[in-house]
């Protein structure tokens, strides 16, 4: 863990120079022009540009009593999504590249997930209406239970 303008920090063995950069200026609020891809009120997702590099953020709140006594007895939720991820690119599953996720250090109540896209991969909604009819009922089975787990340990 590192610690970057009172934020806590684990970057992925696979982040790239540019992109740590990149996070290192999110968190010093040096980057002005994040595009926020959806916002509500337990999360925020942004795109973040600059020098090429092209990375997302997805901040976690706490937004009500139960998140935080929640939180008091599990990791932070963008910590349980970046081992997961960490898992599926190990596993060469074409998913978002995790970079780094980080939490305040002074309180729990934020964190970050930073990713990237990978090359070639597809939304969803894209698999489900490319692939889906021309997939076994064998393998639709697999994938559904696959599926249901990573759900259950997202959320």
């Amino acid at each position: 863990m590192e610690q970057v303008s009172g934020w806590k920090v684990e970057f992925a063995p696979g982040a790239t120079t540019a992109e740590r950069q990149l996070i290192c200026e999110h968190f010093q609020q040096k980057i002005l022009d994040c595009l926020v891809i959806k916002k509500g009120h337990h999360r925020k997702v942004e795109r973040v540009c600059q020098s090429g590099a092209d990375i997302y953020a997805k901040t976690n709140f706490l937004h009500n009593f139960r998140a935080k006594l929640r939180r008091l007895f599990r990791p932070c939720k963008s910590k349980m999504e970046f081992k997961v991820l960490l898992e599926l690119y190990h596993k060469g599953i074409n998913s978002l590249i995790p970079l780094a996720w980080a939490e305040k250090s002074q309180s729990f109540a934020e964190s970050i997930l930073y990713t990237r896209t990978r090359d070639g991969s597809l939304t969803l909604e894209d698999y489900w209406q490319s692939s889906w009819n021309r997939t076994s009922n064998q393998e639709k089975s697999k994938v559904a239970r696959n599926w249901a787990s990573l759900m259950a340990q997202l959320h």
